[in-house]
């Protein structure tokens, strides 16, 4: 298997110690790129910067800070930094203003993401909430708190199903 592509994100800033965690366990079997606001935007996910100039500060490789929201974060980086879309998504399912459910479902009805592997991350462990996850097209679910040996086979089963589906 191929490492897939990750891009990672966050409304906490670029410093936060969880996106760093996230990044280093990833790094071990997947390329990871960061694109986050500059500082914390906590509750601004969705919104968008629209009358001053969004300005990309890299960090390092495969690390900007942006001045701007979370989602201007997303915009730039899949229209301006990346060479390629990311291989796959990992949302939160707890996320502000908008949930991991509304981002999936989103993006299942997008025609241009709607086939990216995507993994729902959540504390919520009820049978519901992973049914409405599965069936609202999530390729896999995590109930946090997980490891890095977790992370890793749930991202394998993804691509290994993907890989299935398409010789079959």
């Amino acid at each position: 298997m191929k490492k897939p592509s990750v891009l990672l994100t966050n409304d906490d800033g670029y410093q936060a110690e969880g996106l760093k965690a996230l990044a280093e366990e990833l790094r071990e079997f997947a390329h990871v790129a960061i694109v986050a606001p500059s500082w914390e935007r906590s509750g601004s996910a969705q919104s968008l910067t629209l009358r001053q100039p969004i300005v990309c500060h890299k960090i390092a490789e495969n690390q900007w800070a942006v001045d701007g929201t979370p989602a201007d974060c997303v915009i730039v980086a899949l229209h301006k930094l990346l060479p390629e879309q990311p291989d796959l998504v990992i949302s939160d399912w707890n996320m502000e203003p908008m949930t991991g459910y509304d981002l999936l479902r989103e993006m299942r009805a997008d025609p241009g993401l709607d086939q990216t592997p995507f993994i729902m991350v959540t504390a919520e462990s009820k049978t519901d909430n992973v049914i409405a996850a599965r069936k609202a097209g999530a390729s896999n679910y995590i109930v946090k708190p997980f490891n890095a040996q977790t992370l890793k086979a749930k991202i394998e089963a993804v691509f290994t199903a993907d890989e299935e589906a398409a010789a079959g």
